[in-house]
């Protein structure tokens, strides 16, 4: 267990991954137990053992410049008036003319 906590770093995705892959090395080994060696070897083939960099603390700069691209981006994403005017027109035509169709 304490090779499973040291290699996902207490993440649950990362340690259901490893226990899954864990049984079944053990099924194609034919053991019923899970030893070190297995995780340390599932570990070594996930490249969990790699040492990350350390994480850079973000500046005051870099937080402005992601928020006002979010905030650009929400903007694009919400509908102009005459564009919901415009669907809202063709939406009905389309219903229109698909009952005709349909007639």
């Amino acid at each position: 267990i304490d090779a499973i906590f040291h290699y996902s770093g207490g993440l649950p995705r990362l340690i259901n991954t490893i226990c899954e892959n864990a049984l079944i090395a053990a099924y194609s080994k034919q053991t019923r137990t899970i030893n070190c060696e297995i995780i340390e070897d599932i570990a070594v083939n996930f490249r969990l053992g790699v040492v990350r960099m350390p994480r850079k603390e973000a500046s005051e700069s870099d937080v402005r410049s992601a928020a006002m691209v979010l905030l650009d981006f929400y903007k694009r994403l919400q509908p102009t008036a005459a564009h919901d005017i415009d669907l809202a027109g063709s939406t009905s035509a389309g219903k229109e003319q698909f009952r005709a169709t349909k007639q």
